[in-house]
């Protein structure tokens, strides 16, 4: 079969795995080659996804991936050497993508004509595309550029003192735009008191921070009673003591990472506060993506309302086959829908896009991604990790399953250890009642890690096999400490 010798010719990286369709894979992956070699000189268009319903296991090539990382070094080390800033320049890229779509909550999407509707999904997809550099190039910070980090710190330290401050260097020393979220809902908290300055409140924050919770097109945006009954129930004086928590937290963080520098030269303090800012960025490309999309979804509610497709079928189109739905109303084969909702393969070649959707080649490439892993102990009652904050904690597991994420989220008690493939933004609240978290992904900065060492939940990112070992219901011990969970 040729796509097994295609691939068999590349080094795959362990797979990532997230929610996604056709239609989000498409428009990700078909403008990614460029926009990477735009910005960082190299390729960066290999990729195969593996689908069942919307859990996605993307597989990566390991070596355009480590050479990402290689590229991503290089230009820190240069912009350290001249006094630029290329992070600057990926915010501002993703930023114009934001551009593109603000203000569509505000268009009577109804009265627009299709040539109208196909121009904004022109304007969707670009949108989309300038996110793509944000998306990519963080997730391999902590490859090259965190072990140069350390041998710049080497310079001046060792052991321990090491070790700390160069989690104090990766640390975030900027509020992440989820923590700014929850820092602003206090402060309007504490400036609203009769129930009409409350609900103006609740309208105020949900346009401020519209974006959360909104991981793709189909996601429903908070609504405002939501906010108002979560600001209902917030104590003036619990409101008080937090902002006073964050505001002594960041400061001291800033105060920290500034008392780290002086021992440094000029060149190599540039270096470092670069590695802070791609820290921060690998928090802040959630809201820049997930703004795109909240205002993109008036877009697609549209389209499913005109064309009379279901949102869920939609997004089963490639972006050649919704150009065709725009252009000449040819829609797909219910069959063929049917079949992509099911599961399929889409194989991104040296940049050529290829969807397969028929179970042999399914089942084909699945059996090779399976023997090609079959190392992993999936049947071990103890698996390891990293270690993000430290501490030990017992519970009953509750697993965040990838196409049922919010009533998963929703189902997590006080007391529980939420284990997931990783966590985003809209996790937080289910983490805070969690006794413990465990990821299968994630590094020294992921989200996850933050959001433990931010709220102190004893968490182990970097398992790469929890949600496959444990089930809802299994007693565990999470030891943070040792990096160690196991049942008991």
């Amino acid at each position: 079969m040729k796509i097994l010798d295609q691939a068999k010719k590349i080094n795959w990286l362990h797979p990532y795995r997230r929610r996604a369709g056709v239609h989000k894979l498409d428009l990700y992956l078909r403008r990614t080659g460029p926009e990477i070699r735009r910005i960082f000189h190299m390729d960066f268009n290999n990729l195969l996804a593996l689908a069942d319903e919307l859990d996605v296991q993307w597989n990566m090539d390991d070596d355009q991936f480590n050479s990402l990382g290689q590229a991503v070094l290089w230009l820190t080390l240069a912009d350290a050497r001249h006094g630029t800033n290329h992070i600057k320049k990926l915010k501002e890229h993703a930023l114009k993508g934001v551009d593109m779509v603000k203000g569509w909550d505000r268009i009577d999407m109804a009265t627009l004509t299709q040539p109208q509707l196909a121009s904004l999904y022109g304007a969707f997809a670009r949108a989309v595309s300038f996110q793509m550099p944000t998306l990519f190039a963080p997730l391999v910070i902590e490859r090259q550029l965190f072990r140069h980090t350390k041998l710049v710190l080497a310079s001046k330290y060792s052991g321990q003192r090491l070790e700390k401050l160069f989690d104090t260097v990766i640390t975030p020393v900027e509020p992440t735009p989820i923590t700014q979220a929850e820092i602003d809902l206090y402060a309007a908290r504490l400036k609203s008191r009769s129930p009409k300055q409350l609900l103006a409140a609740a309208r105020s924050h949900l346009r401020r921070h519209s974006w959360i919770g909104m991981r793709f097109v189909d996601d429903k945006p908070r609504s405002v009673e939501s906010y108002l009954e979560q600001l209902s129930s917030m104590k003036l004086s619990e409101c008080r003591k937090q902002i006073r928590r964050y505001n002594l937290k960041f400061k001291r963080a800033k105060d920290s990472l500034s008392t780290i520098l002086r021992k440094f030269s000029s060149q190599e303090r540039r270096f470092l506060r670069l590695v802070n800012e791609y820290s921060f960025l690998r928090h802040q490309r959630d809201l820049f993506r997930n703004t795109v999309y909240y205002y993109s979804h008036f877009l697609f509610h549209e389209l499913s309302t005109r064309f009379n497709v279901p949102l869920q079928d939609l997004l089963t189109y490639t972006l050649e086959d919704l150009n065709k739905l725009l252009k000449t109303n040819q829609r797909l084969p219910q069959l063929e829908i049917s079949s992509r909702r099911k599961h399929f393969v889409y194989f991104l070649n040296k940049g050529n896009s290829k969807l397969y959707s028929d179970s042999k080649t399914v089942a084909t490439v699945r059996r090779f991604f399976t023997n090609l892993r079959t190392t992993e102990q999936r049947t071990s009652s103890n698996i390891r990790g990293m270690g993000s904050f430290p501490g030990i904690a017992k519970g009953t597991v509750k697993i965040i399953r990838l196409t049922y994420v919010a009533e998963d989220l929703q189902a997590v008690k006080h007391g529980q250890v939420l284990v997931a493939e990783s966590t985003k933004p809209e996790y937080v609240l289910a983490m805070r009642r969690a006794v413990a978290v465990v990821t299968n992904e994630g590094g020294l900065t992921c989200h996850a890690a933050i959001v433990a060492r931010e709220f102190q939940i004893p968490t182990i990112v970097g398992t790469k096999i929890a949600t496959k070992v444990f089930k809802d219901g299994d007693k565990v011990e999470v030891d943070a400490t040792k990096g160690i969970v196991k049942k008991i």
